[in-house]
């Protein structure tokens, strides 16, 4: 098994070098007017290595993600968007209304993204490495239920809005991980506010990693979000188990970050760091980061990649870590990749390497993986 990637990495290189470009784009099933109806998806079928320092190698071949979206429309202002994800059981991503009949801002509701981190916000079919990095995972509170606005102006876009949002059980209180409550997973909710301004003084730049246009231009953005234990999933799950009787649940989380992008010819940059405070029920819990009922996580991030053939090959890399309050290490992570695109982000073959050190801040729980992923999207 220690020979795998030698074995598996010139066959994945073959095949990039084979395969012909795939022109689909997205199947229109109804289009009269303003009304009408637009189906799309995503298939990833992954190569997935994991190698710990202190446990045996293991492998796995697996469909990483089976998406179908559909997007439709009832009258000029009004659009909605369904999104499910079809492997490993049928959840829900976006499902979601907007209503665009104002001037000066767009309003949605529905379960979608809350506006915070630009790594989390990247669809996972237009990422430079195979998967997302740490910045995009505890603290980030991803896609929740709720309502927002948002609009923007020359060289500038913001969105603000109300979310009930889910977020799991403290257990050992090493990580922070919300989950939208849409199929009600979560073992904890409460009333989430936030908001995201970006500015962009010559024009947008793409949330999709690298440069394949050759665009030229940089966004740089703050967020913050605040949320705050209401107790209604415990209500809803044991009618007589509370918030006293969780003290290692979190009773609020608030979460601040600043991210940015540069796109210059081939090259595209992106870079990212995050602020996050919890206060648990019991104040005297010291357990993983939380020290007497509080604590704080930091992640941060650059990642970047150079378009060695332009619209055809590209090299990536990127460095993330996170800290806590009660670590006694910073967890890290390194990762190279080399991308093959057929048909820009529609069609294209990944292979990443990544190497962590000291997952959790504890010292020599070290891994390597590797990733390598076929795409098609459409």
């Amino acid at each position: 098994m220690k020979r795998t990637f030698p074995r598996i990495a010139p066959v994945a290189l073959a095949l990039a070098a084979a395969l012909p470009a795939n022109a689909l784009a997205g199947i229109t099933l109804y289009d009269q007017g303003s009304k009408s109806l637009k189906l799309g998806g995503r298939v990833q079928a992954q190569y997935h290595m994991n190698d710990p320092d202190n446990g045996d190698q293991t492998d796995e071949a697996r469909i990483r993600r089976a998406w179908l979206t559909f997007d439709g429309t009832v009258s000029e202002d009004w659009s909605a968007r369904i999104q499910f994800q079809v492997n490993s059981g049928i959840s829900t991503k976006d499902a979601k209304i907007q209503y665009s009949g104002w001037d000066a801002a767009r309003l949605t509701a529905g379960n979608f993204y809350v506006p915070f981190s630009r790594e989390e916000l990247t669809s996972s079919k237009y990422l430079q490495l195979v998967e997302k990095t740490l910045v995009a995972g505890d603290g980030v509170p991803g896609r929740q239920l709720g309502v927002a606005i948002d609009g923007g102006g020359q060289g500038m876009s913001w969105q603000a809005g109300l979310w009930e949002a889910g977020l799991a059980a403290g257990g050992t209180n090493n990580g922070i991980s919300f989950g939208s409550q849409v199929d009600g997973k979560n073992a904890t909710e409460g009333k989430l506010v936030g908001g995201r301004l970006e500015f962009h003084p010559s024009g947008p730049v793409s949330y999709a990693q690298g440069n394949l246009a050759g665009a030229s231009g940089w966004a740089v953005a703050v967020d913050a979000f605040s949320w705050s234990n209401d107790e209604d999933a415990y209500e809803r799950a044991t009618p007589t188990t509370t918030a006293a009787a969780n003290p290692n649940d979190y009773d609020t989380v608030t979460g601040i970050g600043i991210d940015g992008a540069w796109r210059s010819g081939p090259w595209s940059v992106d870079a990212e760091a995050n602020s996050f405070d919890a206060d648990t029920n019991g104040g005297g819990v010291t357990n993983g980061f939380v020290q007497n009922g509080s604590g704080t996580l930091t992640t941060a991030q650059v990642k970047g990649g150079f378009m060695v053939v332009p619209g055809r090959w590209e090299v990536a890399a990127g460095v993330s870590s996170e800290d806590g309050d009660g670590w006694n290490n910073t967890e890290t992570q390194t990762g190279i990749g080399l991308n093959r695109f057929f048909n820009g982000h529609n069609n294209k073959l990944q292979i990443s390497y990544v190497s962590t050190s000291d997952a959790n801040g504890v010292s020599g729980q070290d891994s390597n993986d590797l990733y390598i992923q076929l795409q098609h999207a459409f």
